[in-house]
């Protein structure tokens, strides 16, 4: 008995001794119960300030912000409450980080670091007006203002005739008039994608705008001379007109947009040309020393800018520049490089890229099915619907029942066999009768790209491009 009423007597010690100690744990110590996401998102430029919190139980004795602007966590004198406001913050205040320190007594903690994110205002759309347009015998004028309110301004702005930059010319009824105008957004604003810039007056829609950043852009506007001499604004356009390539052998050159107009003129397949206007299925162009009008179905690649070529191992003097760009640029893009600055041109093709080289120049077309027989092809995978379209539509099967094999490398001759299915549905045309259809008019060559169409030799990743862009 004594041995037990001993046993009761340290259990009752230990309880006691155990509430005492959560007593004076939740009376005295201090806990964070809430306080301002680690992430702090708004808009910068808005004239408003914003509060950063923190919610603790305890009673705390003292408060503390910090501030580290990338250099490290430094006090911030006066911040010495449970809020800390933050007035008129600027787009450098992105990634600023803050954190409070709470006490009481010998006992200190501290909240979670909070990031500020400060977006950038999108602009959605804005005019551009100036004093008048000129008029035949009158002179240039580069005086442009952004409309009032428009949280943009003009870093330069001139005249253009005939592609040359000009200031106080008189404008004859010969000349091709157009204004250049680049805009700068303000600081803690940005650009949409999509913007429509209005010319005023004249009402002349800028829909083409060049994206030079997210916070500068500019337009070029098209005018036309009518017969009285006076300028009437079509439709925007980039400015440096881009060079494309003309598809087919040979392109008639027409005096004005319709066949009904006369055939002034052809040009070759494969000539650069550069684009003025488009007015419907038309667009005219610079060929040689003149102007003249062709169908734009004939134009390729359609873009509206001077592309630019991010790879250094791709050249203007390669054969295949263009296709590369064109892949590049495509929507959806077809192809992009092995790494940001390397197209990798003689990189051989393995079976899964070119179902999905093909599949994106297709338009990205949905599988009717999701029944998937080849267990090296994985739902995750970049060329999973790519294979399922390609095998459902008779493009290519696997190389046995359940496996399509993605990362065996192709022949020319399974590469052009492929697009001879995708571009004759239903029809089989193994290689010899592929590589007929290719190479008709092209003296036997694919598309008259300068290679021979076996099944011995892997393709590179060159020659696909330039199969996919001519045979499409």
């Amino acid at each position: 008995m004594k041995r037990m009423a001993k046993i009761m007597g340290i259990l009752l010690f230990s309880i006691v001794l155990s509430l005492a100690m959560f007593s004076v744990s939740f009376a005295d110590g201090l806990k964070i119960t809430d306080q301002t996401p680690e992430k702090y998102s708004f808009n910068a430029n808005v004239n408003a300030s914003y509060v950063l919190h923190v919610t603790v139980e305890g009673e705390p004795d003292h408060y503390q912000w910090y501030r580290n602007k990338g250099y490290g966590f430094t006090f911030i004198p006066g911040a010495n409450s449970r809020f800390y406001e933050i007035f008129d913050p600027d787009v450098s205040y992105d990634g600023y980080q803050y954190k409070c320190e709470i006490s009481k007594g010998s006992e200190t903690i501290e909240s979670k670091v909070i990031t500020l994110v400060l977006e950038k205002r999108i602009i959605s759309d804005f005019s551009v007006m100036n004093n008048g347009f000129p008029s035949v015998g009158g002179t240039y004028e580069s005086d442009l203002l952004v409309e009032a309110g428009i949280q943009a301004t003009i870093q330069d702005a001139y005249f253009r005739i005939d592609g040359k930059n000009v200031t106080g010319n008189v404008m004859q009824k010969t000349d091709h008039p157009q204004y250049y105008v680049r805009l700068k957004a303000e600081e803690g604003f940005a650009f949409k994608d999509g913007l429509v810039v209005t010319h005023w007056p004249g009402k002349a829609k800028c829909t083409h705008v060049k994206r030079i950043s997210e916070d500068e852009i500019e337009c070029v506007w098209d005018f036309m001379v009518d017969e009285d001499g006076h300028l009437t604004a079509i439709d925007a356009m980039y400015e440096n007109a881009p060079t494309h390539l003309v598809v087919p052998n040979a392109v008639n050159v027409r005096s004005g947009p319709g066949t009904e107009n006369s055939r002034i003129g052809g040009v070759m397949g494969g000539t650069g040309v550069e684009v003025l206007e488009t007015q419907g299925e038309w667009s005219k162009i610079v060929y040689g020393s003149g102007y003249g009008w062709i169908q734009s179905q004939y134009l390729e690649p359609l873009g509206g800018k001077e592309l630019e070529n991010p790879f250094v191992d791709v050249f203007k003097s390669d054969e295949y520049y263009d296709a590369v760009l064109w892949a590049y640029y495509a929507t959806p893009q077809i192809t992009n490089g092995i790494d940001d600055t390397h197209f990798g041109p003689k990189k051989t093709v393995t079976r899964g890229q070119c179902a999905a080289f093909l599949w994106r120049a297709m338009g990205c077309p949905e599988p009717k099915s999701t029944y998937n027989p080849f267990v090296d092809v994985p739902t995750w995978q970049y060329y999973y619907k790519p294979i399922l379209w390609a095998v459902e539509n008779g493009i290519t099967k696997g190389t046995d029942t359940t496996h399509f094999s993605p990362d065996q490398t192709l022949t020319t001759a399974h590469i052009i066999t492929f697009l001879y299915r995708t571009k004759n549905p239903g029809k089989d045309g193994w290689y010899d009768v592929a590589a007929n259809w290719a190479g008709t008019g092209y003296g036997g060559k694919p598309f008259g790209v300068n290679t021979k169409v076996n099944d011995t030799t892997d393709c590179p990743r060159a020659y696909v491009v330039m199969f996919l862009q001519k045979a499409k």
